[in-house]
């Protein structure tokens, strides 16, 4: 039996499919063929017949049904360009069929054009977090795109911001950015394309999906309320201001602005209230962003408690009580002597003169006579304690070196050093205001008068002159 063949053809629709994802997913095109026979004169439908399709360098097979129809489904694995597409039909039954193949045809893969949508508020007020969302969709179905960076510009007078954010399963991304200093803005969101920002240029082009930009929005940025608050203090007459604090409410995160307090009252002011101001430390130029609310305190001077020595309980012990002379207690409570009692500046200690140890020396207690300490420890003569205003020294008198001298140590007892060095008796000494001059008095003129000298010693100057003490 003599053998024949027949000839085939194939014919493929072709469509330009566009790049993008479905879900995590690349997306996929549809290729259809079509496989005939002649037969005399006509061409009927070859099935059966396996069918290779090429895209440029994907391939796929599929065998055709009783129709002569097939059809493969090709995950798109190539970027955006033209490819050739091409179908064949290789005949197994080589005595039966001729093989054939298509026309020359090209595939062309575009980019997914994008869709990008911008949610701004329209005012906002310094400090806050930034609130912009931007939705990005494919455009042909709306269909969110996820794990896609988006850029969002910012620009103002003050000068040009930028943020990106993540687009989530909904296709949104949030934005997280600088606090934007007052004033007017325009804002951008991008995708997908070169994108200016402060410093350079981001290069941010997808490979699958195509640029979109939002449509231009504004926002207004208002300032924010910013309160200082002085906070109320209180001190005895005659005692320095003590350390002013307050409260700085409505400060932006990482705003540098920190306030300085203020009173006209002096150590010798009369007692009643007086005002104590705040006054805002803007090191960074961050002030003009607020509304700035100033809250002052009160400081309010009341009389100077009052220490004493008496011997009311039969030996010398010392006592406090208020300038009204009301609420005396007893604060020492041993069978030698305690005397010559001065409060530290800030009124928290009392330096004092003892022999409970066998001879004069120097002790400071607390206000209410608890936390004893002893300053000086030496067989001669400690005594006439006088602090100086800022409360780190006490200057006093000595015989340590056969006379009595004018000696200066620290608060603690430490650094105990002589002042004076005359011969004849120098004591009693006392801090100027100012802890620049103490004031003592000497006999190195044949007679008990008063002289000054600077705090360290030096300069000595006589300022009374007469006979009498």
């Amino acid at each position: 039996m003599a053998a024949s063949s027949s000839a085939g053809s194939l014919s493929s629709r072709r469509r330009r499919p566009r790049l993008g994802r479905r879900g995590s997913r690349l997306l996929s095109t549809r290729l259809p063929a079509l496989l005939e026979q002649r037969v005399g004169d006509r061409w009927q439908p070859l099935g059966g017949g396996s069918v290779l399709f090429t895209l440029g360098r994907q391939r796929a097979q599929a065998t055709t049904g009783d129709d002569g129809r097939a059809s493969v489904t090709i995950t798109l694995q190539q970027g955006e360009g033209t490819y050739p597409l091409a179908v064949s039909f290789a005949a197994e039954d080589s005595l039966t069929y001729l093989g054939s193949g298509s026309v020359p045809a090209t595939f062309t893969i575009e980019k997914a054009p994008t869709r990008l949508e911008l949610t701004v508020p329209s005012s906002g007020v310094y400090g806050n977090q930034w609130s912009p969302t931007a939705k990005l969709t494919r455009d042909r179905d709306s269909l969110p795109i996820a794990e896609e960076s988006v850029f969002l510009v910012a620009t103002g007078a003050s000068g040009t911001f930028a943020a990106v954010g993540t687009t989530n399963a909904a296709g949104v991304a949030h934005f997280a950015g600088p606090a934007l200093p007052v004033g007017s803005y325009t804002f951008h969101a991008y995708y997908g394309q070169i994108v200016s920002v402060p410093g350079g240029n981001v290069d941010a082009r997808s490979a699958v999906y195509g640029a979109s930009q939002s449509a231009t929005l504004a926002q207004t940025i208002a300032k924010a309320p910013l309160t200082i608050k002085a906070n109320d203090a209180s001190r005895p007459f005659g005692a320095p201001n003590p350390t002013f604090t307050g409260t700085i409410t409505g400060l932006a995160f990482g705003d540098n602005i920190t306030a300085t307090y203020a009173t006209t009252a002096t150590p010798t002011s009369p007692l009643g209230t007086y005002d104590i101001t705040p006054t805002a430390v803007d090191s960074g130029g961050k002030l003009g962003n607020y509304t700035l609310t100033i809250v002052k305190g009160k400081l309010t001077v009341t009389p100077a408690a009052i220490v004493f020595t008496t011997n009311r309980d039969g030996n010398n012990e010392i006592y406090v009580m208020g300038a009204d002379g009301s609420a005396q207690s007893r604060l020492t409570n041993n069978t030698k002597s305690d005397t010559g009692p001065v409060f530290s500046p800030d009124g928290k200690r009392i330096a004092f003169v003892s022999d409970r140890d066998g001879t004069a020396e120097i002790y400071t207690m607390g206000s209410d006579g608890t936390a004893v300490a002893r300053l000086t420890t030496n067989k001669n003569f400690d005594g006439t304690p006088s602090y100086s205003p800022d409360g780190a020294k006490i200057a006093f008198t000595s015989d340590r070196d056969g006379n009595l001298e004018i000696y200066v140590m620290n608060a603690n007892g430490t650094g105990q050093t002589r002042l004076t060095n005359s011969g004849q008796a120098d004591f009693n000494p006392a801090y100027s205001p100012d802890g620049t001059k103490i004031v003592f008095t000497s006999t190195r003129s044949g007679n008990a008068e008063l002289w000054i000298m600077n705090a360290n010693g030096t300069s000595p100057t006589r300022l009374t002159t007469n006979m009498a003490i």
